[in-house]
């Protein structure tokens, strides 16, 4: 009610968003031109997490409030759990944030604890929670987790909470809105896909006139080097046709998020004896990544789960 009542009104909102996603200062030209078009809705405000061990504070078309990114993944969680809701409250009060736009069930943690404390002093703030992934198995398919039975007693605690204060839920495909609708059958659901900047893609694909002559034809694979994105089954898979097609090459591009995963996709090349023919790549701009596309033969994308499969 409260968010129809101010699209009814063209209302400039003042709106948070609370996620896990990193940026740097200055922003790359995909969150510049995100945040820019944001920014016609009235104030932006940014909860989420530095590229490095510093937090940074800063404005570029919105205000962003970065936390620190810790090397393992539950410090990054702890930190988001105790400072994401501060963040928040602080925001709702200092600048009279009036809706909190959460990455998934974990970060609407956050915002759901700042909304309840916040209604306790009088003040309307609308939830939105996100779901952006299975995010009941998707941490497991990642990496290798202890006392798994624990994780996922929390993460069920703590999702159960999110979604029962949030007002509206939002859903990037199919699969993640079926599996919002199981676990929150009475909330709204917005279906949309995430944001993704395809406009370096298409220069890219008008400078690139077919594939160039002399080169030897590429595989590639774009994405974090996870078990969750099945690059284990990619190269196996390559190790197949490589004597049939001894002229290709597997380009494998993404962070190794997984440092132990991503020894273990080096170890494997070297044992099916492809050292010569798969090659490793950290990440790149957009705007080299979408040539280095364009030049390919085939793109891959081998994943266990996908909430969309933005890659593709």
């Amino acid at each position: 009610m409260f968010l129809r009542e101010n699209l009814e009104n063209k209302t400039m909102f003042k709106v948070a968003f609370i996620g896990g996603a990193r940026y740097s200062r200055p922003l790359d030209e995909t969150s510049r031109k995100k945040f820019r078009l944001l920014a016609e809705l009235g104030d932006i405000f940014v909860v989420g997490f530095s590229k490095s061990l510093r937090p940074r504070v800063f404005y570029e078309h919105a205000h962003f409030y970065l936390l620190p990114q810790w090397p393992l993944p539950v410090l990054r969680y702890l930190t988001m759990f105790a400072i994401g809701p501060i963040l928040a409250l602080w925001l709702i009060f200092r600048y009279k944030v009036q809706i909190l736009v959460t990455q998934s069930p974990y970060e609407g943690f956050a915002g759901a604890v700042a909304k309840k404390i916040a209604g306790s002093f009088g003040r309307r703030v609308a939830l939105v929670v996100e779901n952006h992934g299975d995010f009941e198995e998707s941490l497991f398919l990642q990496r290798r987790v202890k006392a798994q039975k624990l994780y996922r007693f929390i993460m069920h605690r703590v999702a159960s909470f999110s979604l029962r204060y949030a007002d509206v839920l939002r859903a990037i495909s199919n699969t993640t809105r079926s599996q919002l609708k199981q676990w929150a059958p009475d909330k709204p659901i917005v279906q949309f896909p995430t944001w993704t900047d395809i406009d370096v893609f298409f220069t890219a694909g008008k400078e690139v006139k077919g594939h160039e002559n002399g080169k030897p034809p590429e595989i590639v694979y774009v994405g974090v080097l996870t078990p969750l994105k099945g690059v284990h089954f990619l190269i196996e898979a390559f190790s197949c046709i490589a004597q049939s097609f001894p002229e290709a090459r597997l380009v494998i591009i993404g962070k190794e998020e997984n440092p132990e995963y991503a020894d273990s996709l080096k170890k494997q090349v070297q044992e099916l004896g492809l050292a010569e023919k798969v090659k490793f790549l950290p990440p790149m701009p957009q705007a080299e990544l979408a040539r280095k596309v364009a030049r390919a033969r085939v793109l891959v994308l081998p994943s266990v789960s996908e909430g969309l499969g933005r890659v593709v």
